[in-house]
């Protein structure tokens, strides 16, 4: 999905929810019928279809540096052969 047909169907999302709260609290209804269903269902196929595009890319050449805070020096490197760190203490 484009990044336009995403924002239009939030966008039917939130006016659905809008009117259909606004009928349920202030007795405000509009001239057209509620379809809050169908875009609850639009919305979740939406954000599913968002969340099938996203693909994971790992990089072999990762390395995260853990600094002191007090010296500010680099305590050590993981992620490299032989360093190991324990950072569940």
């Amino acid at each position: 999905m484009d990044d336009v047909s995403i924002l239009n169907t939030e966008k039917k999302f939130a006016g659905a929810l809008f009117k259909s709260f606004r009928s349920k609290r202030f007795g405000i209804t509009t001239c057209c019928g509620l379809d809050v269903n169908t875009a609850i269902i639009s919305k979740s196929l939406c954000d599913w279809e968002q969340k099938l595009d996203k693909t994971l890319a790992f990089s072999t050449e990762l390395t995260i540096k853990i600094i002191d805070c007090e010296t500010g020096e680099p305590v050590a490197e993981y992620g490299k052969k032989g360093s190991s760190i324990n950072i569940y203490k």
